[in-house]
């Protein structure tokens, strides 16, 4: 009797500990795994960058745009790859103009006093500016200066780089962002191209600005905000040009021109920051 127990009891043991192991190295991560496919992949932890561009947003309203300018220029350089990275430069490139266009001091700018014989022209040259952005950014409402004017100037040391592929030019200054611009309209055998883009480099050759009658207008004239606007290229069959409907058609279709089509008012900025000679990349 006790050996039959004795046998009972190994038999017992040799079974339970072989059933245990079983269970621990095969049916038990078997069961764990059905039930992690069962639930799904984990989510993804929170992208940090989302809440740093709204904390970049609230700066912006209650600190102003300069402030607003520093925090997005760290939140670019911090976090290139975010998915708010082009709203980001959309709002820097608002700012950067915004600051460019007024008479408010800032860092990259400098103050110049008009001295005898000055001109517009002279005085951009002086200070590598354009004289359509001196003209805009200190409010002037004629082309004359005076003695002992203050003038603040903002130095324009620009180049575009167009991008085929993501449809958006981009100015830069001094090689630093400045603002990016969304293309409306591209040449029909670029838009309808599926190879690669060969890049191509260039500058700017003229500006041109006209009313309504046709007419040329300069900076200095009263109605050349509203003007339709064309940069000609070095680049053969291309130019930055205003995209606006055309009078006779009735359903206000763009009308098809060769070149990079934007905005008006994008165009009419982008003349005024651009100048004879400024260089033009093409991608």
């Amino acid at each position: 009797m006790v050996k039959a127990l004795v046998i009972l009891a190994l038999t017992v043991a040799i079974f339970g500990t072989g059933a245990y192991f079983t269970y621990e190295l095969y049916i038990r991560p078997e069961r764990a795994l059905r039930t992690e496919k069962q639930l799904g992949p984990p989510p993804l932890p929170p992208d940090p960058s989302i809440a740093e561009f709204a904390a970049c947003s609230e700066t912006r309203k209650k600190g102003g745009r300069a402030e607003g300018r520093a925090a997005l220029i760290s939140f670019l350089d911090r976090f290139p790859h975010s998915p708010k990275v082009d709203e980001a430069r959309d709002l820097l490139g608002q700012i950067n103009a915004d600051l460019f266009f007024s008479p408010v001091p800032a860092p990259e700018k400098q103050t110049y006093i008009v001295a005898k014989g000055d001109v517009l022209n002279r005085v951009a040259m002086r200070t590598h500016s354009t004289p359509e952005l001196i003209f805009r950014a200190n409010n002037l409402t004629r082309d004359i200066l005076r003695i002992g004017q203050t003038l603040v100037v903002a130095p324009a040391d620009f180049a575009a780089i167009i991008s085929l592929r993501e449809k958006r030019l981009t100015l830069y200054n001094s090689k630093r962002f400045f603002k990016q611009y969304h293309i409306l309209a591209l040449p029909v055998r670029e838009a309808a191209a599926t190879a690669p883009v060969t890049k191509r480099t260039g500058k700017v050759v003229s500006k041109l600005a006209t009313d309504s009658a046709g007419n040329r207008v300069t900076f200095h004239d009263k109605g050349y905000p509203e003007a339709t606007h064309e940069i000609s290229l070095s680049i053969p069959g291309h130019s930055i040009y205003s995209v606006v409907p055309d009078a006779k058609d009735k359903d206000e279709k763009p009308v098809v021109r060769t070149g990079i089509g934007l905005a008006p008012e994008d165009v009419e900025e982008i003349a005024v920051l651009l100048k004879k000679n400024d260089p033009v990349t093409i991608e």
